[in-house]
């Protein structure tokens, strides 16, 4: 196994997105959070990027749990409904 580690910190991930948005004013921002923030974690992730206008998600059930959560923010779901 690889020795291989992430650390997530959510003031750099809030800072980022403040930065990116003094760099484009007037753009809009969609936080992509599929596969579980990828594996940042999806609440945590969630609410450090609560300045985001929107998140991006791949998976419905994602984004009911972020309702679920309290998360009111606008959600798109990247790639639709499919049956099982």
């Amino acid at each position: 196994m690889r020795p291989v580690r992430a650390i997530f910190d959510r003031q750099a991930l809030a800072y980022n997105l403040s930065r990116a948005r003094q760099m484009a004013p007037d753009a809009r921002v969609m936080a992509i959070l599929k596969a579980n923030a990828y594996g940042h974690g999806l609440l945590e992730s969630a609410t450090a990027l609560d300045a985001a206008d929107a998140f991006g998600m791949l998976d419905l059930a994602d984004a009911a749990r972020l309702r679920s959560e309290g998360i009111s923010k606008r959600i798109c779901l990247l790639e639709g409904l499919f049956r099982d």
